[in-house]
């Protein structure tokens, strides 16, 4: 048997297969180098931004530290007041700000050194005499402000406003040709002007214009080389930086530790409320009394107010006079130095020793014998004029003979607090009642600072009658 088989025909190869795939290859690569381009044009802009973002920050940390170099060499010494441009209210009477004010919430700072505050200058006298605004002249009338006897313009007399632009100073500004921002004129700025006018206090913090907070940004340059070899200051950002004082507002946050005593006439308990302010009493200020009792000390800041059952726009009314936080530092601002603490010469009725004679904090405080020793030999330091030799001496203050035999000494104030642990005082309501027979009286012999001589200064057991004029 024969088989016959059939030659298969050869197959067909697909031709072209190559380019395809090739393509297909150089179309992925594409998409690849496509993403990867897509991704370093987003790196690229997300690191401009952060870059931005960190300059912004760097900016905010020099306005910071150049603000708060300006506040301690402004607000560092003793001898400082503050207070902010609306004092300059032509119409106190009104609640309204006038319309010339045009920053009335920026600090201003004043020297209460004579020879600084009158002649503008950095330095000062070195003459203590000369260093205070006040003097006294017992001849031509005690005790005088030099303020409105010699020439002196409140406004004028400002050493600077805490905000961007016054760096240095008053004097420093005028030395540099700078403007000198005053808060009763408009501020411009631009591209011409150098600086921007930016809002550090808006809408979100407040809701009357009026106390919205404007300031005029600083240009930070930088020199730049240009392809031609030139040196062009080149700008590199702005800072801004306003300055305000928490220690005038009322502290919401502050708490009453005696707010669970009752007052007592009898033993003297309770009297810390009657005598000095606890608290701020927020229920007395107008959309506070919601404060719901015993969260007032939780208070972190005003907006956390919030929480606490105060309507927001009633934090925005409040934003420039109530605070969540404060403190202040009792000094001195006539000498300079610490205010003394008169707990212990008054409370506990004794005196206090120098510490060091060359330093007006260090001088201590005589009260003096407690029984009298005679008409014209009262001894203990004054109340009136400088309470002695030494603190005349630092403070340039002059000393009045005639007030040795007439001004009352601190040994009175320790005197009085003494009896009136012996007393029993009325109440009207919940006020302590001083009038008539209640009225309390020190009895003779003691040293109450004023030898009964008879004549213009007469004892009535009370101090009714003051010094008059006439010999002493």
């Amino acid at each position: 048997m024969v088989f016959i088989m059939k030659a298969q025909p050869p197959l067909k190869t697909s031709k072209g297969f190559a380019l395809i795939a090739t393509i297909s290859v150089l179309m992925l690569l594409t998409m690849i180098a496509v993403a990867f381009l897509s991704l370093s044009a987003v790196s690229l802009k997300t690191a401009r931004i952060d870059m931005a973002q960190e300059e912004a920050r760097s900016n905010a940390r020099l306005a910071l530290m150049i603000a708060l170099g300006e506040l301690q060499r402004e607000m560092g010494p003793d001898q400082r007041a503050s207070a902010t441009a609306s004092i300059f209210d032509d119409s106190p009477d009104t609640i309204d700000i006038s319309s010339d004010i045009d920053h009335p919430h920026w600090l201003g700072v004043w020297s209460t050194n004579w020879g600084e505050s009158s002649s503008g200058t950095s330095s000062g006298s070195a003459s203590a005499e000369a260093r205070t605004p006040w003097t006294r002249d017992g001849q031509a009338g005690g005790l005088r402000d030099r303020r409105f006897t010699e020439s002196w313009d409140r406004e004028t007399a400002v050493a600077t406003y805490l905000v961007s632009g016054n760096e240095g100073g008053r004097v420093k500004v005028a030395d540099a040709g700078r403007e000198f921002l005053e808060p009763d004129d408009a501020l411009s700025g631009g591209d011409d002007e150098g600086g921007k006018i930016v809002d550090l206090v808006g809408v979100g913090s407040v809701n009357d214009e009026r106390d919205m907070v404007q300031v005029k940004t600083v240009d930070l340059m930088r020199e730049v080389r240009r392809p031609n070899g030139s040196i062009i200051p080149t700008p590199m950002g702005t800072y801004g930086y306003w300055i305000t004082e928490e220690n005038t507002k009322a502290r919401i946050s502050q708490v009453d530790p005696y707010e669970s005593e009752t007052l007592n006439t009898t033993n003297g308990d309770g009297y810390q409320r009657v005598f000095h302010a606890q608290d701020v009493e927020a229920g007395y200020m107008e959309g506070w009394d919601a404060l719901a009792s015993g969260s007032a000390d939780k208070l972190l800041s005003l907006r956390s107010a919030e929480l606490a059952g105060i309507d927001r726009d009633v934090i925005k009314e409040s934003f420039h006079d109530v605070t969540a936080a404060s403190r202040t530092v009792l000094v001195n601002a006539r000498d300079g130095g610490l205010l003394k603490d008169l707990s212990i010469p008054v409370v506990e009725n004794r005196s206090v020793p120098n510490l060091e004679n060359g330093r007006l904090e260090y001088i201590g405080l005589n009260l003096g014998s407690e029984e009298e020793i005679g008409d014209n030999s009262v001894n203990g330091d004054l109340l009136v004029g400088p309470p002695n030799e030494a603190i005349a001496s630092l403070t340039g203050l002059q000393t009045d003979p005639r007030l040795q035999g007439i001004s009352p000494r601190f040994r009175i104030i320790a005197n009085w607090l003494e009896m009136s642990k012996a007393q029993n005082f009325s109440l009207t309501g919940s006020k302590l009642d001083l009038t008539n027979a209640d009225r309390p009286v020190m009895q003779a012999p003691v040293n109450y600072g004023s030898p009964k001589t008879g004549k213009s200064n007469v004892w009535d057991g009370f101090l009714a009658n003051p010094a008059s004029s006439g010999e002493a």
